[in-house]
């Protein structure tokens, strides 16, 4: 029905706003026959960061399933307890992960902390990107994603899987660091040492790139000129 009234509006409207690249992309794969104006403009966040925490934790934030890289990164805790690589860990979700911490080891256990509760806040999510060192971003599919804008809010950089609805806002070495094809356990843990070593910098990157695009001060920037 959606799809139908899509079609219908085509005839009235001046242009279409998607807010990624890769939106735009499936918009025009679904709407082949469209020849109006299409902009890109990203989502936008008001500036609720909760910089100034210490800064601990490689950190998942929000919903957490397999297709959002649940085994890879409960292997990567694994792997960090017994490799005694001494990363710390941390996950904010409403998702059910019995069936992940189940198979992780006693020890593996200690080196992650956990929030699982059925309602999170926004505010709850913003103070774990704060108080991370990166955010993980193990997707096996994405079409975008609006953990990104968060982390790079709180000046956190994002470690993530090489697929264009994670790449598109990504700047590899600078505001995260984008995992090569067919990579392994051993190649996120790099990445997260990377991080660690580099994270001023990188952190610094994330905040600027943040009030370059996502904040929500960009509106009059994005939306006047169309008016």
């Amino acid at each position: 029905i959606i799809e139908i009234f899509q079609q219908l509006s085509f005839r009235y409207v001046d242009f279409f706003v998607v807010h990624s690249e890769s939106g735009r992309m499936s918009f025009l794969m679904k709407h082949a026959k469209y020849k109006k104006k299409l902009y890109v403009i990203p989502l936008p966040y008001k500036d609720n960061n909760q910089i100034g925490r210490e800064r601990k934790f490689f950190s998942i934030l929000g919903r957490f399933r397999d297709i959002s890289g649940a085994e890879e990164f409960f292997k990567v805790v694994e792997a960090n307890f017994k490799n005694k690589l001494n990363f710390k860990f941390k996950i904010i979700t409403p998702s059910r992960i019995e069936k992940y911490l189940n198979k992780l080891s006693p020890g593996a256990k200690k080196c992650i902390e956990i929030i699982n509760k059925d309602r999170i806040t926004d505010e709850e999510i913003r103070v774990v990107a704060a108080e991370s060192i990166a955010v993980l971003m193990i997707y096996k599919s994405s079409m975008q994603s609006g953990v990104i804008p968060v982390a790079y809010m709180n000046g956190t950089p994002v470690i993530a899987t090489p697929i264009k609805g994670l790449t598109q806002d990504l700047i590899h070495k600078k505001t995260g660091f984008i995992l090569k094809k067919g990579y392994s356990i051993e190649d996120i843990c790099s990445a997260m040492h990377y991080t660690q070593e580099n994270f001023p910098e990188m952190s610094s990157a994330c905040r600027k790139l943040y009030l370059q695009k996502f904040d929500d001060r960009n509106f009059r920037k994005y939306y006047l000129e169309l008016l």
